[in-house]
């Protein structure tokens, strides 16, 4: 038997090529070079990346969280510093929720700038973000605070506070405000928060049972909140907010919609908080509202309403206007 001539090792390169992977795909052959050469630049990287990131996994596992658990000064300064206040942490507990870091802090306290104690938190628990090593800055991918006492105080300049922490303020930026921004999500159960509005010289206003969660992607933040006012102002309150805006320092920025509910409500008795665009005496029963809003200004407003015994005056030079019931839905908007 005579056997055939072996081919030449260019032509057998050649048909190699065109029964390639690359060949079936269309790459013409004067790139397929470059293409290997990226694809194994490729693999590379993701076996570089892959190791990486399970030693990672294994250093915070076996070494970063352990130091944490016996020195949680670390994990205090770390949040002093991204918030640009001082806070002390009580103990630190660590764990793993999946491949996330997990921390659960205790007898966690906030201070203000005169060095007392703005907010105190018996329990906080943290999962932390790999976000963190991309923005180089403490991140979590969530934080849930149990039971928290929250004060909020605009004093009779009109500035803000937030336990004791000053919100929308020129000289110092926004601080804590914007970095509660950049975490993923904020989950607060069974707090108690109260509103003191020395500008407006009103009473002090308790909302009980207070339930709140918010979303953070980037610049779009969504908020759900579920609160019980005192029983003689109204039943649960329930606002949802979806809002657009980088940071607390240029709220004239922002814009979004809001939304809140009340099952029962009077009216009358809530001007002592809030300033209407007429003149409420009386006012009782249920209230759906939606609001939107641009450049710090009210843009639209939708109210589905179902009240009676009204007394109210539309504008100051009209008659009073009194109404055994009404309902419907009322609309405005800026043009």
């Amino acid at each position: 038997m005579v056997l055939p001539d072996q081919p030449e090792t260019s032509a057998a390169l050649l048909a190699e090529e065109d029964f390639s992977p690359l060949a079936e795909l269309g790459v013409a052959p004067e790139r397929r070079s470059l293409v290997r050469r990226l694809l194994r630049f490729t693999g590379i990287a993701a076996l570089v990346v892959y190791f990486g990131f399970a030693a990672l996994v294994l250093a915070l596992r076996f070494w970063i969280l352990p130091q944490i658990e016996e020195r949680p000064e670390l994990i205090t300064q770390a949040i002093s510093r991204n918030i640009g206040q001082r806070v002390s942490i009580g103990g630190v507990d660590s764990g793993w929720q999946g491949l996330r870091p997990y921390l659960a802090l205790t007898e966690l306290k906030l201070w203000d700038k005169e060095g007392r104690v703005a907010l105190s938190l018996p329990s906080v628990s943290c999962t932390l973000s790999w976000d963190s090593l991309v923005f180089g800055s403490l991140r979590f991918h969530s934080i849930f605070l149990d039971k928290p006492k929250l004060n909020i105080r605009r004093d009779p300049a009109g500035t803000v506070y937030v336990a004791g922490v000053k919100l929308n303020t020129e000289d110092t930026g926004a601080g804590f405000s914007d970095w509660l921004l950049a975490q993923r999500e904020v989950i607060v159960r069974d707090a108690q928060v109260s509103w003191e509005d020395q500008l407006r010289q009103a009473p002090l206003l308790s909302l009980a049972d207070v339930n709140f969660v918010m979303h953070n992607r980037g610049s779009h933040h969504r908020f759900a909140l579920r609160a019980q006012p005192p029983r003689e102002l109204a039943a649960a309150l329930d606002l949802r907010g979806d809002l657009e805006g980088r940071t607390f320092e240029q709220l004239q920025a922002w814009n979004g919609k809001l939304y809140a509910e009340f099952a029962y409500t009077d009216l009358a008795a809530w001007r002592a908080w809030i300033d209407y665009p007429l003149e409420i005496r009386h006012g009782q029963g249920g209230l759906r509202l939606w609001l939107g809003f641009a450049d710090k200004r009210l843009e639209e407003a939708t109210a589905d309403v179902a009240l009676g015994s009204i007394s109210a005056r539309l504008a100051p030079e009209l008659p009073l206007l009194e109404m055994r019931s009404l309902q419907g839905r009322l609309s405005a908007k800026r043009m």
